[in-house]
C-alpha cells in the first residue's frame, strides 16, 4: 500500500504539472492541489497545510523564492522543494540559503520521491530535536526552582575555595545581600582553621567521594559564628579529575547552642530550654520521660502532662514502640546511644517527620543517670534533598537519551544515504547504458538498503514515542491467539523460505489487556530475531500461559544461541549490540531495546535464557484478564 501524501504544487505549465503529478503518484497515494498564482497559493495553505510543497522556480507574476518566503514565515515545518528547468551553482546556493529543503531539475523528476522522503525526515528530526530541547529546558527550570526555593543552603565550589553557585537560602544564612558578594569570597582564606576546619572537610570529602553531617562553624558577613551541618559530594570528569564540590548546608545554630547550654548554670539552661526552636527531652535509664520543652511538644503533638512521667515510646506509632523500647534499654545500659543521627519518625497520630537527634548524657560523679536528646525538625530539608536528587536524575537521563538519540540519527540514519544517492544517481544518469541485469541488481540493492533504513527509522520513532511521558497506551481486551495469528501470516513465508518451522502454540482462551499495535511490534521483533539466528531445519515456537495477574509469553528457537557475556548487551540502547544472522541478515540494533520499552510500559518484564549452540528463549509478561 502506497503512503498517503498531501502535496501543494505551484506550477503554471500544465504539461510540467502533469509530469510532476505522474511521478509523485508512482510512489505515493497523493492528494495533489495545483495552484498557479500567489493568492491561490496562500489561500490553499490556509485551508489545508500540506505534507510537502513543490514549486516551479519561475512563475508568471510570482516566483518560487517568493513562495518559499511565505512558507518560511507562516509554515516553517512544511518541507519545500524547488523544481526548475535549469539552474546554475549560484542559484542553487541561493535556494538552499533561502531555506529550501531541496531542488530538482525538470529533466530529473525521478529524484522527486527520494527528495520528498529526505525533506520529510529532516523536518521530523527538527521537530523531535525541538521537543527534546523543550523537555531539557523544563527539567532545568524545575531544578532551578528547587535550587532557588530550597529551605537549606545549596552551593557549588571549586577545590581551591572559589564559590561557583549559592542559592538564596545560603546567601541569607551568611548575611549577604547578593550572590555577587558571596562570589568574591574564597573559602581557603576567609575562615580561620580553628573555625571552619576546611582541611578536614576536604580530606574526608576527596577520600570518600562524599561527606554527610560534617559540622563546623562559619563566619558570617558581620563575623558572627554560624553553626552548620554540611553534606557534600565530589563531582569528577570522565578522567577522574575533580571539577567541583556541591552540597547542602543546614543551620544548626539553635541546637548547638542548646547543647552547649547544658554546661552553664541552671538559670541560663532554663532560658535556652524554654526558648529553643529545637525540641528537647530528658529521659532516664527506664525510658521514662523526665522533662520536655515546648518545642518538643509542638514537634510530636502531645502536651507536657501527656509525656512527663510516662514512657518515651508513647510518642511513636504502636507498631514501633516495642522495638524502640528494647533498643533504648540495651543502648542506655551499654552506653552506646549515638551522639548524632538522623531518622524518620512515625508518630502516634500517623504523621511522619524527619529529625536530627543529638544525644548527650547528664551524669553525677561519673554515673550516667539521664539522657538529654535534642530534636531538630529536618523534614523540609529531607524533602528538598529527595526532590533535588529526583530532578537531577531526570535531567541526566533526559540529556543521556538526547545524546544517544542524536548519535543514532547522525550516524546510522544519515550515513547510508551517500550509498543510496550513489546508486540512485547511477540509475538516473546511466539508465540507457545499463543492462537489464545491472538495473535489476542496482534496484534490488537500493530497495534492500532502503527497507533496512525504514525499519530502523520505524523502530527509532516507536522508541522515541515511548520516551514521551505524555504518550498513553491504547489498552484493550485482546485475544492473544488471534493477535499472534495475524503476526504469523507474513512471518511464516519468511521462515519457510529459510526452511524453518514456525509453530503457534498459544491457547485459544488466553486474553491480555494491552495496546494491540505495540504487542504486535514486540512479537514481530522477537520472531524475526529468532528467524534471523536459526539455521535451516530448525524450529521456532510461541507459547503462552496464565501466571497470577499476568500472561507469560515465550518465544523459543533452536538457533545458534547467545554467549553469556553478550546477553546483558541486548537491551542497552547505548551499546546498540547487533550481529549478522545465519544468512548474513542485518538488524537495526534497536528491536530488542524497543521490545523491553514496550513490555515495561505495560508493567511487565522481559528475560532471556540462552545456551550457545542450543537455542534461545525470550520470556515476557503482560497484564492478563
Amino acid at each position: 500500500m502506497k503512503e498517503k501524501l498531501k502535496v501543494l504544487l505551484i506550477e503554471d505549465n500544465p504539461s510540467d504539472a502533469k509530469l510532476i503529478s505522474i511521478e509523485i503518484k508512482k510512489h505515493y497515494d497523493a492528494d495533489i492541489k495545483l495552484v498557479e498564482l500567489e493568492d491561490e497559493y496562500i489561500s490553499a495553505l490556509k485551508i489545508n497545510v500540506p505534507d510537502v510543497i513543490l514549486s516551479d522556480y519561475t512563475l508568471h507574476g510570482f516566483s518560487g523564492l517568493e513562495a518559499l518566503k511565505v512558507r518560511n514565515e507562516k509554515y516553517p515545518d512544511t518541507p519545500f522543494i524547488l523544481i526548475t528547468g535549469s539552474i546554475n551553482e549560484m542559484t542553487a546556493v541561493e535556494c538552499i540559503k533561502a531555506g529550501a529543503d531541496d531542488y530538482i531539475l525538470k529533466d530529473s523528476l525521478r529524484r522527486i520521491q527520494p527528495a520528498i522522503q529526505s525533506a520529510i525526515k529532516k523536518i521530523i528530526q527538527l521537530r523531535e530535536k525541538r521537543e527534546t530541547e523543550l523537555k531539557l529546558r523544563h527539567a532545568e527550570e524545575q531544578f532551578r526552582t528547587i535550587f532557588e526555593k530550597s529551605v537549606v543552603g545549596l552551593y557549588r565550589t571549586t577545590p581551591d575555595g572559589k564559590i561557583l553557585l549559592a542559592n538564596p537560602k545560603l546567601i541569607n544564612l551568611l548575611g549577604y545581600d547578593s550572590f555577587e558578594e558571596v562570589a568574591k569570597l574564597n573559602l581557603e582564606d576567609e575562615h580561620e582553621e580553628r573555625v571552619y576546619r576546611r582541611k578536614d572537610f576536604k580530606e574526608t570529602l576527596e577520600k570518600n567521594g562524599e561527606i554527610k553531617g560534617f559540622e563546623s562553624e562559619w563566619l558570617t558577613k558581620d563575623k558572627s559564628v554560624l553553626y552548620v551541618r554540611e553534606s557534600a559530594r565530589v563531582v569528577r570528569d570522565a578522567e577522574g579529575k575533580i571539577l567541583f564540590y556541591e552540597g547542602a548546608v543546614e543551620d544548626i545554630t539553635a541546637w548547638k547552642l542548646a547543647e552547649k547550654a547544658q554546661k552553664i548554670s541552671e538559670m541560663e539552661f532554663r532560658g535556652v530550654w524554654e526558648n529553643s526552636a529545637s525540641g528537647m527531652r530528658i529521659t532516664d535509664a527506664n525510658d521514662v520521660v523526665i522533662k520536655v520543652n515546648k518545642a518538643f511538644c509542638d514537634l510530636v503533638g502531645k502536651t507536657k502532662e501527656e509525656m512527663e512521667g510516662n514512657s518515651l515510646c508513647d510518642i511513636y506509632s504502636e507498631s514501633e514502640r516495642e522495638h524502640i523500647q528494647k533498643r533504648y534499654y540495651e543502648r542506655f545500659k551499654n552506653k552506646k546511644i549515638d551522639a548524632h543521627f538522623e531518622r524518620e519518625m512515625e508518630l502516634w497520630n500517623g504523621r511522619k517527620i524527619w529529625v536530627h537527634v543529638a544525644n548527650s548524657y547528664i551524669d553525677e560523679e561519673g554515673e550516667k543517670l539521664f539522657l538529654l536528646s535534642i530534636f531538630t525538625d529536618i523534614t523540609e530539608r529531607k524533602r528538598s534533598e529527595i526532590q533535588l536528587e529526583k530532578y537531577t536524575g531526570e535531567l541526566k537521563h533526559a540529556n543521556d537519551m538526547k545524546n544517544k538519540f542524536f548519535s543514532i540519527i547522525a550516524h546510522d540514519l544519515r550515513g547510508p544515504f551517500d550509498g543510496f544517492l550513489g546508486l540512485s544517481e547511477i540509475l538516473a544518469t546511466d539508465y540507457e547504458s545499463l543492462s537489464k541485469e545491472e538495473i535489476k541488481f542496482f534496484s534490488s540493492e537500493l530497495n534492500t538498503a532502503l527497507r533496512k533504513q525504514f525499519e530502523m527509522l520505524d523502530d527509532l520513532l516507536n522508541w522515541a514515542r515511548l520516551q514521551n511521558e505524555s504518550y498513553n497506551l491504547a489498552l484493550e481486551l485482546i485475544s492473544l491467539k488471534k493477535l499472534t495469528e495475524k503476526v504469523f501470516e507474513p512471518l511464516t513465508l519468511v521462515a519457510n523460505n529459510k526452511g524453518i518451522e514456525l509453530k503457534n502454540e498459544i491457547p485459544d482462551n488466553l486474553y491480555i489487556s494491552a495496546d494491540t499495535n505495540m504487542v504486535k511490534l514486540v512479537i514481530r521483533n522477537l520472531i524475526s530475531n529468532a528467524v534471523k539466528f536459526t539455521n535451516a531445519g530448525g524450529s521456532i515456537s510461541l507459547r503462552g500461559e496464565k501466571e497470577n495477574e499476568f500472561v507469560k509469553v515465550t518465544v523459543s528457537d533452536t538457533g545458534v544461541g547467545i554467549p553469556k557475556e553478550d546477553i546483558g548487551k541486548l537491551f542497552d540502547l547505548g551499546v546498540r549490540f547487533t550481529t549478522e544472522g545465519t544468512n548474513k541478515e542485518k538488524g537495526t540494533g534497536l528491536g530488542l531495546t524497543l521490545c523491553k520499552e514496550v513490555v515495561e510500559k505495560h508493567g511487565g518484564s522481559i528475560q532471556v535464557f540462552s545456551e550457545k549452540g542450543k537455542g534461545t528463549d525470550f520470556v515476557f509478561t503482560l497484564p492478563g484478564v
